[in-house]
């Protein structure tokens, strides 16, 4: 391997040999000359070839640091990072990073077999943790054939901080069904399926928080905290003891009024985990330990300049105060930065406590190691040639480190006599006494602060999830709108059968049994107030059957556009070449994998002869326009021009400096068209793009003027393509015809997104967010003078700044007053669509330039305006916004390596409409990275889809559902294609004995209700057997009723593909009635079943049907029975030409 012979070089070098015989020895020391990567590879060989135990405080808080020591050290590389918080923010640290410093305290071997490093960060090891004693007996380890009562079990998860939930996905996760308790540590990357017989574990299994299916069976699993303030840790005995008694917390009252304390313990009492209460955690605890504790007794520790490291103390400490002193300490007993933070001079005597490494700048240490920085490799192969060459002149070893297996295969391929390896190194070296150099790529642009690694395997929501909940509107196919208030188990005929409840005018209920599961979906409609259908007049069908022909004339109409597109001959753009992987490969952030996945489908889109019609969807930041860029280029080096069309000035501007940024290496003649422009400028760029001599243009709807002429347009790119009108959009109709079109979104709007899940449109879905990302902050609070100052204060206190949204241009300046009012001393501007371009563009390049603290503006930030120092929006009158525009307006924040904030003012929430409390709580659901497409879900819940196929259908939604809609649209769109559509309808299958899933064994309500969901609309038999699989996997072995529910589910999807009307078992008895215009012959028929040896008869009637007593009195063999007849019947009877394309199993999920 390429890496281990450069490492094997370097510490085989008299320098480092000379450094590790004075590790050897013992004793602190300073060392100097660790350059580039040198220090990376000294770090790798002290913890592989001493097998050391180190500790290594990174000189400043770029804890990313771990990504170049990763794939040398594995799990023996641990991660100590802060909190991630500000002193006395309202919220706990997020759990990733409480559960990685837990995880390093926890897997810290103290014997000598093995080496192991620990990364920290000044601020990290100021932050206490638990004594060692303490975590030591919170851990549990939980072992095959270990007796636990599964209630202790239970208990004990609850008071380590864990939260019961129906389905474990997330870290601090558990779950208990029957003898089954699931729950995810952070002593492991995957969650844990704890299997019990009665007390005794029976087996121990991780499993997949995304599929919820068992990975591999394991002989342990070990417990430990969720979070560093567990609660019966400081809540123990409180609950039934005077909080003022010296015995239970000493000194808490001597230090604070009493009004304090008794509020803090009056939320405590409502919510033990209340916002903030981490910060108060402090008065609880007994001294508080670092984590020099924890660490062995000759632990070695790196560490940058001592100096260096006290004033990076002494400077948190300040902040700290600083913060402290903007709370308000007369309602709440806030403690001091000194009762939380590790004393500064404390933790250096700490450090001396252990042999030390100082590293220290220049030639100054009493050992040094003669390295050399070296200049990153040139991504321009020209220039990297003449570096290469250079080098060798002088005799040098050269070894190439690169970000991408692209790249490498590359320069392998150019350079294969020169040793290359893929890296995280941030920088090379030089090491002139051995005569080698290590040059590598430019590293990868990324939050630092937040560049964690994340090897906890988490779940995610399901994008297209629209489960059912008590109260929620449905349309059943047959009857119309109801309500579904609940699921029942009723007996009739003798046998017990699970219902869904519907309620209907009048309080009139329908009784769904869960076999026509399929004909009930959730109600996503237009209307404010709708009324329940009457299930006396029975009126519906002759709607919905108005409705399926109105929609298929009006789809044909509609979609012409699009259907036209996928039968027509576009432009066929040449396959990647080297300038264009070149181009890829100077994107200086890491791909992610949904980015990678994206650009593919592009590029696929792009080299067929087909039109490209593809919309690409994902939140702000998350790559979209670099995908539109890669598209751009592909088409200029097929000599085609490329129009990119944005809503607003403001953000065509901002595409145009992106753009110009990313092509400024590369001949690309990029203008931008807009009212910034004079009219002079404007006829000049037409002129130029009329003869081809423009590459790209960028504008607003002013590129749709009659004026604008293209030499060859070959890609149209349309950002935001819902901000545009109705007249704008048919222009673009017009421009699209035999024209590659990428339409880019971080919210779809209704129309576009069911477009896209309908087949009719492609999509591509960025939802990983980039490494280092935090979702943002989102608080839903009334309008007082307070919270807003605070807001601010507390931005402009880590040198940041605020958009204040105030979204009417005739009060404006009224609230630019009223914040001067407040802060005399914050420097306050102003933005809004109606000041003239240039005014406009000259308060945003002033913002941008810090000349404002603050910027009061209206939506015209929405779309695309990027400036990374603005971390704080505070939204006013948030009510009077729809969930995408929040959702967007969301999306300016957030751009940057700092913790960003979302302030949503509003009037008392009492007050406030039901449909509009339902948006402001979607948007603070929804405020996890990647949530975008569930928030265009959510949205069609809230303000209806009565626009996807324009107002003209606006009644037929509200009457049948968007279900229904897109079901009657996905046929007529099938239809206009010439593609068949044959959905496997459920033969109606009579059975008199009971089957289903017992609340006994599934006891979560809606848990319950989505595995019938599943298995009911199920439409193959691998799916069907994989549900059965997963439902053992989860909740253990299935009762007697649930494996008949499954037997009977194989027997309709079976019967599904022959021609048979229905089935009815009535004790040891079967009866299979065939369908109309199916003749297998009375004869043929008496042929068939006389093998069987049983009491046939067989009624040559139209339709024929056959009964047959199997003599058989338990259910399951009477369905066996039936299974092995169906199959006899479809390989002896039917027709194979009739069932070959019914039993296929189906791509997708379900």
């Amino acid at each position: 391997m390429v890496f281990e012979e450069l490492q094997k070089r370097v510490l085989s070098s008299p320098s480092f040999t000379r450094v590790f015989e004075r590790i050897d020895i013992g004793g602190s020391f300073t060392l100097s000359g660790l350059e580039g990567a040198l220090l990376s590879i000294f770090l790798v060989g002290v913890v592989k070839e001493k097998k050391r135990k180190v500790l290594f405080i990174l000189p400043d808080e770029d804890i990313s640091y771990w990504e170049e020591l990763y794939p040398q050290l594995g799990s023996s590389l641990l991660v100590f990072p802060p909190w991630g918080t500000y002193p006395y923010e309202h919220k706990l640290p997020a759990l990733h990073r409480m559960a990685l410093r837990l995880r390093s305290l926890a897997l810290l071997d103290h014997s000598n077999s093995t080496g192991q490093l620990i990364l920290a960060t000044p601020r990290a090891i100021m932050e206490p943790t638990y004594p060692k004693k303490s975590l030591d007996s919170y851990s549990v380890t939980l072992r095959c054939g270990d007796e636990v009562p599964i209630e202790e079990l239970k208990s004990m998860l609850l008071n380590l901080g864990y939260s019961n939930a129906g389905v474990v996905e997330f870290l601090g996760d558990f779950s208990s069904r029957g003898g089954v308790v699931d729950f995810f540590s952070c002593a492991h990357d995957d969650p844990i399926r704890v299997e019990f017989f009665g007390d005794t574990i029976e087996s121990i299994r991780t499993f997949s928080a995304m599929t919820q299916r068992s990975l591999e069976k394991i002989d342990s699993a070990r417990i430990l905290p969720v979070h560093e303030f567990v609660r019966d840790f400081w809540f123990a005995n409180l609950e039934n003891s005077d909080p003022l008694e010296k015995s239970i917390i000493p000194g808490l009252k001597e230090k604070f009024k009493q009004s304090c304390i008794e509020e803090l313990f009056a939320r405590i009492q409502i919510d033990r985990e209340f916002p903030g209460f981490n910060w108060f955690s402090f008065l609880f605890y007994p001294t508080p330990a670092s984590l020099f504790d924890h660490l062995p007794s000759d632990t070695l520790i790196i560490t940058g300049s001592l100096d260096e490291l006290k004033r990076e103390f002494e400077a948190y400490i300040a902040e700290a105060e600083n913060y402290y002193k903007l709370e308000d300490r007369t309602s709440l007993p806030y403690p001091h930065p000194e009762d939380i933070y590790i004393n500064g001079e404390k933790l250096l005597l700490e450090i001396e406590r252990f042999q030390k490494i100082e590293l220290v700048e220049g030639g100054e240490g009493e050992l040094r190691v003669n390295g050399k920085s070296a200049p990153y490799l040139p991504q321009d192969s020209y220039l990297l040639k003449s570096e290469i060459e250079s080098r060798k002149a002088k005799g040098e070893r050269i070894y190439l480190g690169l970000r991408t297996k692209t790249r490498l295969d590359t320069l392998e391929e150019a350079y294969p006599d020169i040793p290359a390896f893929v890296t995280r190194f941030r920088s090379g070296f030089e090491l002139p006494e051995i005569g080698i150099s290590l040059l590598v790529s430019p590293p990868f642009k990324r939050s630092v602060l937040t560049a964690l690694p994340r090897p906890f395997k988490e779940g995610n929501a399901d994008y297209y999830s629209l489960t059912l909940e008590k109260g929620d509107l449905v349309i059943h196919s047959d009857y119309g709108l109801g309500k579904f208030i609940g699921l029942e188990t009723i007996e009739a005929d003798g046998k017990l059968t699970e219902c869904l409840i519907l309620e209907y005018a009048d309080k009139e209920k329908l009784f769904v049994p869960v076999e026509d599961f399929h004909k009930v979906s959730k109600y996503l409609g237009g209307k404010e107030d709708v009324k329940l259908a009457s299930l006396k007049k029975m009126t519906f069908r002759k709607v919905r059957e108005r409705a399926r022909e109105r929609i298929r004339e009006y789809a044909g109409e509609l979609l012409q556009l699009y259907i036209l597109r996928k039968s027509m001959k576009g432009f066929s753009f040449k396959e990647d070449s080297g300038l264009l992987e070149e181009f890829i490969e100077a994107f200086p952030y890491e791909e992610t994998e949904d980015q990678a996945k994206c650009w593919q489908e592009i590029k696929r889109d792009m080299e067929s002869y087909v039109p490209m019609d593809r919309l690409v969807t994902g939140e702000v930041g998350f790559g979209k326009t670099e995908m539109a860029m890669r598209a751009a280029f592909k088409a200029v080096l097929c000599k085609k021009q490329v129009a990119v069309l944005a809503p607003t000035t403001v953000l065509a501007n901002q595409h145009y400096q992106t753009f110009s940024e990313r092509f400024k290496n590369y001949p690309v003649n990029i203008e931008l068209i807009s009212r910034v422009r004079t009219p002079g400028e404007q006829k000049e760029i037409l002129k130029r793009l009329a003869e081809g001599k423009i590459d790209i243009v960028i504008g607003t709807h002013r590129l749709l003027s009659q004026d604008v002429k293209f030499h060859d347009l070959g890609l149209l790119i349309i950002d935001e393509e819902q901000k545009f009108g109705v007249a704008q959009k048919e222009k673009l109709k017009m421009w699209q015809q035999g024209v590659d079109v990428l339409t880019i979104t971080a919210t779809p709007i209704p129309r576009t997104l069911y477009f896209s899940l309908g087949g009719v449109r492609d999509l591509s879905i960025i939802n990983s967010p980039p490494e280092g990302r935090k979702p943002i902050y989102t608080e839903i609070v009334e309008f007082k003078p307070e919270v807003i100052v605070e807001a601010i204060r507390r931005e402009l206190e880590r040198d940041g700044q605020v958009y204040f949204l105030h979204n009417r241009v005739q009060s404006i300046n009224q609230m630019k007053h009223f914040l001067e009012n407040l802060m005399p001393d914050v420097s306050i501007g102003v933005a809004h669509g109606q000041m003239k371009p240039a005014e406009l563009q000259d308060v945003m390049e002033r913002f941008i330039d810090r000349e404002f603290d603050v910027l009061v503006t209206t939506t015209i930030i929405e779309a695309g305006t990027d400036i990374p120092n603005v971390n704080t929006l505070i939204v006013n009158r948030a009510d009077k916004f729809g969930l995408a525009q929040l959702y967007q307006l969301r999306g300016r924040v957030g751009r940057s390596d700092k913790q960003a904030y979302a302030y949503f003012l509003i009037p008392p929430y009492k007050t406030l409409p039901k449909k509009v409390r339902a948006r402001l709580k979607a948007i603070m659901e929804y405020s996890e990275l990647g949530s975008s497409f569930q928030l265009a879900l959510r949205d069609l819940e809230i303000r209806g889809a009565g626009n996807i196929l324009g107002e003209e259908q606006h009644g037929f939604i509200d009457e049948i559902g968007l279900d229904l809609y897109i079901r009657f649209l996905r046929e007529a769109v099938n239809e206009l294609q010439r593609t068949t559509y044959e959905p496997i309808v459920p033969v109606p299958f009579e059975v008199d004995f009971s089957l289903g899933i017992p609340k006994e064994y599934i006891p979560d309500f809606e848990l319950r209700l989505e595995f019938y969901r599943r298995a009911y609309l199920a439409d193959s038999l691998k799916r069907l057997e994989n549900l059965r699989e997963e439902m053992i996997d989860r909740f253990g072995k299935l009762p007697e009723m649930t494996e008949l529910m499954f037997i009977y589910l194989r027997m309709r999807i079976i019967a599904s593909s022959i021609p048979i009307e229905r089935i009815g078992i009535r004790s040891s008895k079967i009866r299979i009635i065939f369908k109309k215009g199916f003749s297998p012959g009375w004869y043929r028929l008496q042929q068939f079943l006389s093998p069987y040896g049983l009491p046939v008869r067989v009624e040559p009637s139209v339709p024929a049907e056959i009964s047959i007593d199997t003599l058989e009195s338990e259910p399951r063999k009477v369905l066996e029975f039936l299974e092995r007849l169906l199959y006899d019947l479809k390989d002896n009877i039917i027709d194979e030409n009739l069932l070959s394309a019914r039993l296929e199993e189906r791509d997708g999920s379900f």
